[in-house]
């Protein structure tokens, strides 16, 4: 393998040269879109999609609860399908309750996630204001002050099955009962092996050509975890090789060359899950994409090449992009980019007013 191939291999897996037929089948495929911009998850799905979908088809699956908001990997928010919630809690139900706040905190926990069970139960859903509510009656005040313990608190009976966000701009502020979309409630059956078997073997089906320290990356889940996983699945595998590291797909592809332009938004998926970066930038250019406090840049990808970061503007009915350069950009190309940008701000429902360069 060399690295031409191994870029195309991964943009063909990911969907982006070989798209999928529906928003859920990319998001099942993927094992979860990052989320924590709500618009941006949508902007990955847009550019995976053989037919591009509108926002009241997005709408729709939020309402159906067709798509929910979990966290999972690396512990930030995903859009996933209802059939991967019990795969997510297998794997990180222990994630986002600490040791240390177990010793302080455990019997009021099970105390505010019986209240939470009961009164989401009865109503199908509960606001984000109730469940604050709840834990300032148990806990008052100045805990929630002073700890983020909310925030804890919601990633928690997600993980354990309880609740699932029902995803909104610009944050979530409803979250439905299990009971809305399955019956009965997750339990832990004491082995997550089996879910991360088949999320080692997911993502290397959708990733790879990746490597062990990659799918770690990825998940957020520890290097000897993940040797562990991986002897129960490698005789599955397959393995190829390039300048001394060692990566693996399950399962066949065919890719092809391809000269399409995409702008790619921020967090997308192929810039968010891979440990080494080197397989598509250089150096200095890593440094343009990933930001502190784990920003990823929104990418003008052309063919296998980056060509910049982008970000957008809106007001009133108009959108305006920035694009800034990180190679030289040709008329022939810039006119690639002004068909992408109508394309997306049509999709925001919006009249692209300039393309800017700086």
């Amino acid at each position: 393998m060399n690295e031409k191939e191994l870029i195309r291999e991964r943009l063909h897996r990911n969907g982006l040269n070989a798209p999928f037929n529906s928003i859920t089948d990319c998001v099942y495929a993927l094992s979860g879109i990052q989320s924590q911009f709500q618009q941006f998850a949508e902007v990955s799905i847009l550019n995976r999609c053989k037919k591009a979908p509108k926002l009241q088809e997005f709408q729709k699956l939020y309402e159906d609860h067709g798509i929910i908001n979990l966290w999972g990997q690396r512990h930030t928010l995903h859009m996933y399908t209802p059939e991967d919630w019990n795969l997510i809690c297998d794997i990180y139900h222990d994630a986002f309750f600490p040791k240390a706040y177990q010793e302080r905190f455990l019997q009021d926990f099970e105390q505010m996630m019986a209240k939470i069970e009961h009164d989401s139960f009865e109503e199908g859903y509960i606001n984000k204001s109730r469940i604050l509510e709840i834990l300032v009656n148990q806990l008052g005040h100045e805990q929630l002050e002073n700890d983020y313990i909310d925030y804890m608190l919601i990633r928690h009976c997600c993980a354990m099955g309880l609740m699932f966000g029902v995803p909104a701009k610009p944050s979530i502020k409803q979250f439905g009962s299990y009971s809305a979309i399955k019956s009965p409630r997750w339990a832990f059956d004491g082995d997550a092996l089996k879910a991360l078997e088949d999320i080692m073997k997911r993502y290397f089906k959708s990733y790879g050509p990746a490597t062990l320290q990659d799918f770690c990356h990825w998940s957020g889940l520890s290097l000897g975890l993940a040797k562990t996983v991986f002897l129960r699945v490698e005789h599955e595998l397959g393995v190829k090789t390039l300048n001394d590291r060692t990566y693996y797909t399950f399962g066949e592809a065919e890719p092809a060359a391809s000269n399409k332009l995409y702008l790619l938004g921020k967090f997308d998926p192929l810039f968010v899950s891979y440990k080494h970066k080197d397989w598509i930038v250089t150096r200095a250019q890593e440094l343009e994409i990933w930001k502190s406090a784990a920003r990823v840049e929104a990418v003008v990808l052309d063919g296998t090449n980056v060509i910049g970061t982008w970000r957008h503007s809106l007001k009133g009915n108009k959108m305006s992009i920035n694009i800034c350069p990180m190679a030289n950009i040709s008329a022939a190309c810039d006119k690639r980019i002004k068909s992408k940008a109508e394309k997306l701000a049509l999709f925001w429902k919006k009249e692209l007013d300039a393309i800017t360069y700086a």
